[in-house]
């Protein structure tokens, strides 16, 4: 990979990591500390390109942070989710000020306030909370709580300091026999798509007895999940099989491409936001992969990419001249930067071309894609 990204360390471990969305100019993430023995941080981090830097500013955070929610439309707004002690996981909604800039227009490398606004309450049906999702879409003003057998909608209401769910959807024993893994939010629908077990169960929030469509045998063991932006019925998947694979929701008896190139659990998968051909995932193999996708993506295919006596001249699945023709499927490049399991890969919520991952001995890598498959997509 190119050498135009760079590292930041934690002094803690951590498995969160998530691009803050509200930011409309800077290339900024969150990654939230998990050491149950000592105080935890949430660091913000800023990656200036023109000097491939990272500057960082950070809020003291008394407990592991487990998961992270940045609100979509407001910077200063986000959600962790923590755990006290013995106490069952739950969820807090905090407010920090924009921090100062330093006279070269970093960030500057010390500690800020987070202001706690909302408390977000385990209940009856939803015994605890273990990863929460902010809206994508409309109002942002609801939330969707992943428990152990449950989801969890809360509503934002003005002042309140607790809040209880609004609506519990149980996940039963035979939709899930080991829970709830993950979920993520549709941007296209009142849709949840949550793993259970080996299997993914769109669950609609506007008929929550009734699912939106059933995935069964989607892996081994489902860790990760994530919609495609820009077309709607399309969804990737990871798993404790090592494989990515990707779904038409509205036929989903067999994947439409999968991808096997981890040799350990995959623990994130990621669309790019503006370039749907790129595509992130990351796992216990320590590996964070960068794909190109374009077969199944909202880009259209060029004459250069179906023509097969063209690919038949190809080096590792893409044109010999550096800048000629357009991209194929392949795997466009490894970032062997970490030594520990990848438990996540962002995109930067404002530059299609950077993304950051982070491993659980709390490295942070931020890294670009590089330039000849960039001057592919754009020309």
């Amino acid at each position: 990979m190119e050498s135009e990204g760079c590292v930041y360390g934690l002094d803690h471990q951590a498995r969160c990591l998530k691009a803050q969305l509200g930011e409309q100019e800077r290339s900024r993430f969150l990654v939230g500390t998990q050491d149950f023995k000592h105080k935890n941080e949430l660091h913000l981090i800023d990656f200036d390109e023109d000097e491939s830097l990272i500057s960082s500013h950070k809020f003291v955070h008394a407990h592991e942070i487990r998961g992270i929610a940045p609100s979509p439309t407001d910077a200063q707004l986000v959600v962790t989710v923590y755990k006290e002690g013995c106490k069952p996981a739950k969820g807090r909604l905090w407010r920090f000020a924009s921090p100062e800039l330093d006279a070269t227009g970093k960030l500057r490398n010390d500690y800020g306030e987070l202001e706690a606004i909302t408390t977000f309450e385990p209940s009856e049906g939803l015994t605890e909370i273990h990863d929460m999702l902010w809206e994508p879409a409309g109002s942002g003003e609801r939330l969707v709580a992943r428990g152990k057998q449950a989801l969890g909608v809360y509503e934002l209401g003005e002042a309140a300091s607790q809040a209880t769910p609004t609506l519990v959807i149980p996940v039963s024993e035979t939709e899930g026999k080991r829970g709830v893994s993950c979920a993520s939010w549709s941007p296209h629908a009142e849709v949840i798509a949550a793993g259970t077990g080996t299997d993914v169960i769109g669950f609609d929030l506007r008929a929550p007895t009734k699912h939106a469509y059933e995935i069964h045998g989607a892996h081994t063991g489902v860790k990760c999940i994530d919609h495609n932006p820009n077309m709607p019925h399309n969804i990737a998947t990871g798993g404790t099989d090592c494989a990515v694979r990707f779904w038409d929701i509205r036929n989903p008896s067999a994947p439409i491409k999968e991808l096997s190139d981890h040799t350990h659990w995959v623990w994130s998968v990621s669309f790019n936001r503006f370039h749907d051909q790129l595509f992130l995932s990351a796992g216990s193999d320590c590996r964070v992969n960068l794909h190109s996708i374009i077969s199944i993506s909202s880009a259209p295919l060029s004459d250069e990419s179906s023509d097969p006596d063209l690919s038949d001249q190809e080096d590792d699945g893409y044109e010999r001249d550096e800048y000629a023709g357009k991209p194929l499927d392949g795997l466009v490049s490894v970032s062997d930067q970490h030594e520990d399991s990848v438990y996540a890969a962002e995109w930067s919520p404002v530059d299609p071309w950077i993304f950051g991952s982070l491993s659980y001995d709390g490295r942070l890598a931020i890294n670009i894609v590089p330039r000849d498959h960039k001057y592919k997509i754009i020309l």
